[in-house]
């Protein structure tokens, strides 16, 4: 994981490389989402790709260019999302799994683990606004499944997994 600020630092003479021939390094970008372009640009016809990157590319303007890319190939299969439960001892940071298959999908899945440790299964369709989940699309959830809230804050913790508030 590398930050715009330490590549300009650290390897000043690349940055302007990533800049010219990667379309997701936008504004102040991560070095992972470069990874995540040059996998998907590689894989084989119908080869599936997974990393376990930051899911700050999902929510920020620098992960801008990377989610068109993303969506417009219409190649996402799941992202598994960790929301506050730390995956990593000894490093605070919320990750995902992002499955890439290279062939057409019409919708992907999108898992959410809670507090409580389950994953929560939302099926998106692969259009122009994945990311992030849409407040009609949780309201929908909840009432489908009946999922009851015993407080209004763990509705808030909940809605806030998902980049909502």
């Amino acid at each position: 994981y590398m930050k715009s600020e330490d590549m300009k630092n650290i390897t000043p003479k690349e940055f302007p490389l990533y800049k010219k021939h990667y379309e997701s390094a936008f504004k102040q970008f991560d070095k992972y989402f470069l990874f995540i372009e040059r996998g998907w640009f590689l894989l084989k016809d119908n080869g599936y790709f997974g990393f376990i990157v930051p899911s700050k590319f999902t929510k920020v303007g620098a992960g801008k260019n990377l989610r068109k890319l993303l969506q417009d190939s219409k190649n996402i299969a799941k992202i598994i999302s960790f929301g506050a439960n730390q995956v990593f001892e000894d490093k605070t940071t919320y990750t995902c799994l992002l499955i890439l298959h290279k062939t057409e999908q019409r919708t992907f899945e999108y898992y959410l683990r809670t507090l409580k440790g389950e994953f929560v299964l939302f099926t998106k369709k692969n259009t122009m606004n994945l990311f992030p989940l849409k407040e009609d699309e949780i309201k929908r959830y909840l009432k489908s499944n009946k999922v009851r809230f015993s407080s209004k804050d763990d509705l808030l913790i909940f809605a806030d997994y998902l980049g909502n508030l």
